[in-house]
């Protein structure tokens, strides 16, 4: 297997409560999410969070809503794992007047291929 450490995503989340793609594992790839950074640029709202793994139902929740402070950001460092062609997603929620851009997200991981 060819190992690779990488970014795997960055993006803005942009519609409140619409779930986007973060990550996508290929038809013979396994991802590790190691670390995970989301990030408030609003100085005056807080907003918060979600994530799903595999599909976007309350079954594949991963993460509830949680908050991220005006300004402030979240650190995830633990293991998530992809097996081909499973999806992280995450959306914005619970915005308080937040613009369309205030929640930026950046995955860091290990893509391994054969």
């Amino acid at each position: 297997m060819a190992d690779t450490y990488s970014k795997l995503a960055q993006t803005d989340l942009t519609a409140l409560s619409t779930p986007i793609v973060l990550v996508t594992a290929g038809a013979t790839e396994q991802i590790i999410v190691k670390h995970i950074r989301v990030v408030n640029q609003s100085t005056s709202n807080s907003t918060a969070i979600k994530m799903w793994q595999t599909g976007t139902t309350d079954d594949d929740l991963i993460l509830p809503a949680a908050d991220i402070a005006d300004g402030g950001w979240a650190e995830f460092e633990g293991t998530i794992i992809l097996d081909p062609t499973e999806v992280l997603y995450a959306s914005k929620e619970n915005s308080t007047g937040a613009t369309t851009a205030d929640i930026t997200i950046t995955v860091y991981g290990l893509e391994m291929t054969p």
